[in-house]
């Protein structure tokens, strides 16, 4: 193989944080749907568990120390010395943080894409920090930004660091084993429904466990499982004591496994509020045919189409109804478990995220 063969067939990342999060799991599905690539991955920290997930999907992992410090000024020493070394033609910068500094030492003919999961706007910081950065390390690249939905897309046009960037958007994939799991799946709607979600303010926890009582008080035997971690598991708590739903609502905590609990549910919830970017745990519960209800939003509209129910933002009764519904017609919880799976696989497999995203550097100049 001659080296522009080589060369062609890899593609470079930034992703500074190794914990399993959304965006570390988002690289992740992308080196699994794109196995005939050579991978390597730069970070700033590889002690997370998303490194050693990298690894076995047969990503190289590099460290790039300095992200840390002031400003992450000596972390620029580092980046620029790493890129004379590598040559990188196709990198995906997979945060926006400190991007004129990872644009700074990339040379003239690299292409570059920048993953974007969330619509929230910047705030002076951001637009100081943009700013100096660019006046004091010119670019050379004009990167084309992805976002993870349509809802995200249109947030770009008012943040004023990234409107002036060509952009498109590229749905988030799921997780092989979640694509694998719906034949273990009971097929009933009776028994534990669920939701897999951080235990923080972008979710609406609160709203779902006020559903729970008015659910269980027409389906005696509905419970609820929680599954995640976060700083409003305290207060979440209080609220359930409050309700006094005990009986009827399990914290189980983080789960490296998820799926394999999720396999025995009767049916999943994402109950969230307007900041969400996508929600990939609700399109990881439609891609093992759990029937499900969403919170009425664009950007879950988006993910779900017409193959799951929808609850009006912020009302626990809107959302027990539609729970209740699924419940009591169990033909309508199938067919819609049936139709949400087949449309997971669709759009949201890590082979049609890949694909994608390759595709997307024939737009970066």
């Amino acid at each position: 193989m001659t080296m522009s063969a080589v060369l062609s067939s890899s593609i470079h990342h930034w992703c500074p944080c190794s914990q399993l999060g959304g965006v570390e799991m988002a690289l992740l599905a992308f080196v699994q749907g794109a196995p005939e690539v050579q991978h390597i991955i730069f970070t700033a920290d590889d002690h997370g568990a998303a490194v050693t997930r990298w690894r076995e999907a047969g990503a190289e992992v590099i460290v790039v120390d300095g992200w840390d410090g002031f400003l992450g000024l000596s972390w620029v020493k580092h980046w620029r010395m790493t890129c004379l070394r590598r040559k990188i033609s196709r990198i995906i910068i997979w945060t926006p943080s400190r991007l004129a500094l990872v644009l700074s030492a990339l040379s003239a003919d690299t292409k570059a894409l920048v993953h974007i999961g969330t619509g929230s706007k910047s705030d002076w910081k951001i637009r100081l920090t943009h700013g100096l950065a660019r006046l004091l390390l010119p670019q050379r690249v004009r990167p084309v930004f992805v976002a993870c939905s349509a809802t995200v897309r249109q947030g770009l046009a008012a943040h004023v660091c990234w409107s002036a960037y060509a952009n498109m958007h590229i749905p988030n994939a799921v997780q092989p084993a979640y694509l694998l799991s719906s034949v273990a799946r009971p097929g009933h709607t009776r028994g534990p429904w669920g939701m897999v979600a951080r235990l923080d303010a972008l979710k609406d926890h609160v709203t779902l466990l006020k559903a729970v009582p008015l659910v269980a008080s027409r389906h005696p035997e509905f419970y609820l499982t929680l599954v995640g971690d976060g700083p409003l598991r305290p207060a979440l708590e209080v609220l359930i004591r409050e309700l006094g739903i005990g009986d009827k609502v399990t914290l189980a905590g983080t789960n490296a496994r998820p799926w394999e609990l999720m396999a025995g549910w009767g049916g999943a919830i994402f109950s969230t509020g307007p900041q969400e970017g996508f929600g990939i745990a609700a399109a990881e519960a439609m891609s093992m045919g759990l029937p499900c209800v969403f919170t009425d939003l664009p950007v879950m509209r988006e993910v779900g189409g017409d193959t799951v129910l929808y609850a009006d933002p912020g009302s626990p009764e809107s959302l027990a109804e539609q729970i209740s519904a699924l419940i009591a017609d169990s033909a309508l919880a199938a067919r819609l478990g049936q139709a949400a799976a087949h449309r997971a696989q669709e759009h949201f497999s890590p082979q049609a995220f890949a694909a994608a995203y390759l595709r997307a550097f024939e737009l970066s100049a």
